[in-house]
């Protein structure tokens, strides 16, 4: 009976076991972190500001007076007066300095009034116009009156007038009349200078020139002197430095004549000059320098009216070299730019010869 009872409950016992099942675990799983939203800040209005007053630096300068301009670097100055007289005035020219030491003692007043470039123009009946051309190319156009100076410039806006303490007009009228019947010549166009010694030679070259030299390039000092090459090369004695020519020019008021020469359309000046300075003893080298220095500023012309000046030119710019070449070729051409074309002689030109130790020169002069 007993095993019987005991027998029931261990079955009893394995039904429940298999009834009873368990849950699988669930993974935890993280709950994802919500980011923090800013509030955006918004600014308090401020009341409107009142714009900062213009700074020292922001203000426009006006000129005060000329106690900036330098002799040396003015190319020429043009005055003219109410009567017609017009004068251009160079750096060789005795009253070149006075004008420039005059302008730049000259006291103008106070702040000037401004206006358009388009009001430049003289007020009144007596009053001298002067424009100053500098060798940057820089312009300064002024009109002076007993009382006032009205002036335009490439560093200013508009036009400015000045009330001065001194007459400019009376001041400065005479030399509107100073070289009103001259020619005015201006530069002597980028003479260079080649040397060709048979050896390899110590040179020294000097020029005298009856004018204001601009510019040498080595610098001319005391003369050049260099060591010259059979080939043309030069070394600077100065410097060392190579160089294939001697350069120079500046301004003198001659008096050229051209009653015989050439009257070229501008469009044929290149083929022309390469012809003819070949003719006349200049290298390829040599011309080519020469056409390229001078055709550019003279294509353009409707015509050109071309000399070659012999005794003229060597009157104002004599040379001075040792040891003495045994031939000098010279060329310096003389031009104008012309509208329609006009009669003139042609002109013969020279042939020169190369012997021995030889000094090639070439350059111009353009009248206006």
């Amino acid at each position: 009976m007993f095993k019987k009872l005991l027998a029931v409950l261990i079955a009893i016992l394995m039904l429940c076991s298999c009834a009873v099942q368990e849950e699988p675990e669930i993974p935890e799983t993280e709950t994802p972190a919500v980011p923090e939203v800013e509030t955006p800040v918004i600014p308090e209005e401020k009341e409107s500001e009142e714009p900062e007053a213009e700074s020292e630096a922001e203000k426009e300068i006006y000129p005060q007076g000329f106690e900036f301009i330098n002799e040396n670097d003015v190319a020429y100055i043009r005055v003219s007066d109410n009567i017609g007289s017009t004068s251009e005035i160079y750096p060789y020219d005795d009253c070149f300095a006075e004008i420039i030491e005059k302008l730049r003692g000259f006291e103008i007043v106070g702040t000037p009034e401004k206006f358009s470039q388009s009001d430049f123009e003289a007020q009144g009946d007596e009053y001298v116009y002067m424009i100053l051309t500098f060798n940057s190319e820089k312009v300064y156009n002024l009109i002076f009156t007993s009382d006032s100076l009205r002036m335009i410039g490439h560093d200013i806006k508009g036009c400015l007038e000045y009330k001065t303490a001194a007459d400019g007009y009376g001041l400065f009228k005479s030399y509107a009349e100073e070289n009103a019947n001259d020619n005015a010549n201006p530069m002597t166009g980028k003479p260079v200078i080649y040397l060709y010694p048979e050896k390899e030679t110590k040179v020294t070259v000097k020029l005298d020139f009856d004018g204001k030299l601009t510019y040498t390039y080595p610098a001319l000092n005391n003369g050049w002197k260099v060591l010259a090459e059979p080939d043309g090369t030069l070394t600077n004695l100065e410097d060392n430095s190579t160089h294939y020519y001697l350069f120079w020019e500046g301004f003198a008021r001659p008096e050229w004549t051209y009653e015989k020469g050439f009257v070229i359309k501008g469009s044929e000046t290149e083929s022309f000059l390469r012809e003819n300075l070949a003719k006349m003893g200049l290298t390829p080298r040599e011309y080519n320098d020469f056409i390229t220095y001078w055709v550019p500023k003279m294509q353009g012309n409707p015509y050109n009216l071309i000399s070659f000046s012999g005794d003229e030119y060597s009157e104002i710019a004599k040379l001075t070299v040792d040891p003495k070449p045994d031939s000098m070729i010279r060329i310096h051409m003389v031009w104008k730019a012309l509208d329609e074309p006009i009669e003139i002689e042609p002109q013969v030109l020279p042939t020169f010869e190369r012997k021995g130790f030889t000094l090639v020169e070439w350059g111009g002069t353009e009248i206006y």
